[in-house]
């Protein structure tokens, strides 16, 4: 039989109203996802490396919370649709946002307007993971080795097509970097993102395009792409066949692709506490594990706080290379 809730007697301490309202709503408080399906919003094109991991993480994400998830790829204009999307986007707990250094490190350097603020319109949350990228052209193209193209740009300027993922991406930085310390001259043609450029580049439309390595080892392992070189300082742990591009180009220090989960600014800690708990244990799990392995890729899963110090480092290495190549700051296409 329910007991009624008695008054205090005299001499016992009354607990405020507003700590018993805080104690009764703190479960409900705590609770992520809310009952209904949460939308993961990625600022990129479908098919891509990325937006599959995500989709393997997401679905552990679900699978513990018995919560649907819905990933949104909103690709275009250097992944500022996506994330503009994400920065109106209210803040309980119904959208989580990914980025890409795209989103929130090159795009403050090169555009005035962004529809977006990348230090007030975001929380970090976690780096999912970071993957090895890298630079390969189509069999037919006439050089298989980075300094093969160095050579063959030299000797014919103009001649040979870069898929690119848009101003500022990138494909399109390392672009630049290979062009500003070689003198050649390579023409960029621009696609919504890694989904579009690889299998243009495979049908033929480019010489040569950036893409995740692990992505890339089926079509490279067939014969129908080339590897050319890792973007990063170092070989690649389980490709070390493959050459670095710093042996041949000088390193730009920007390393490998980042990956990381935030949230909209202003969403409550507790949420961004439990967005943090459940994808950083997705990453941990073993499907998501054997994913990893297969694409040369390296799961974190850091702090928040780890993530903004990366993040930090990540900007200040940015801001070197594009004072290097010259890059400014220009309006964009927004």
């Amino acid at each position: 039989m329910p007991h009624p809730v008695q008054p205090p007697s005299k001499g016992q301490s009354r607990l405020p109203l507003f700590l018993l309202a805080l104690a009764f709503c703190a479960p409900a408080m705590a609770q992520w996802p809310a009952g209904k399906p949460v939308r993961v919003i990625f600022p990129a094109t479908a098919g891509s490396l990325l937006d599959t991991y995500l989709r393997a993480v997401t679905q552990q994400v679900a699978e513990s919370t018995g919560q649907s998830f819905v990933v949104e790829d909103r690709a275009g204009a250097s992944t500022t649709i996506g994330m503009s999307a994400c920065a109106k986007s209210a803040p309980d707990g119904n959208t989580v946002c990914t980025a890409v250094p795209d989103s929130l490190i090159y795009n403050p350097l090169l555009f005035t307007n962004l529809p977006y603020d990348p230090d007030r319109d975001f929380i970090p949350v976690t780096n999912l993971g970071l993957a090895p990228g890298l630079l390969a052209a189509r069999p037919d193209a006439p050089f298989k080795t980075i300094k093969e193209l160095i050579a063959y740009a030299k000797a014919n300027p103009g001649r040979i097509n870069w898929g690119t993922w848009g101003t500022a991406t990138i494909p399109e930085i390392y672009m630049n970097w290979i062009r500003h310390h070689t003198g050649t001259d390579i023409t960029g043609i621009p696609y919504k993102g890694g989904g579009q450029a690889w299998p243009a580049m495979l049908a033929g439309e480019t010489h040569v395009t950036f893409i995740g390595l692990g992505f890339a080892m089926p079509q490279i392992k067939s014969g129908k792409a080339v590897p050319l070189a890792v973007t990063a300082s170092r070989r690649a742990k389980n490709y070390p066949n493959i050459p670095s591009l710093a042996e041949d180009v000088p390193d730009s220090g920007l390393g490998d692709t980042w990956f990381g989960v935030f949230m909209p600014a202003r969403t409550p800690q507790v949420i961004v506490d439990s967005v943090h708990r459940e994808f950083t244990k997705a990453v941990r799990t073993a499907k998501v594990q054997d994913f990893l392995a297969a694409q040369g890729m390296e799961g974190v899963g850091d702090s928040p706080q780890e993530f903004t110090e990366f993040l930090r480092r990540e900007k200040a290495s940015a801001a070197l290379v594009f004072k290097t190549l010259g890059m400014k700051a220009s309006p964009g296409p927004f």
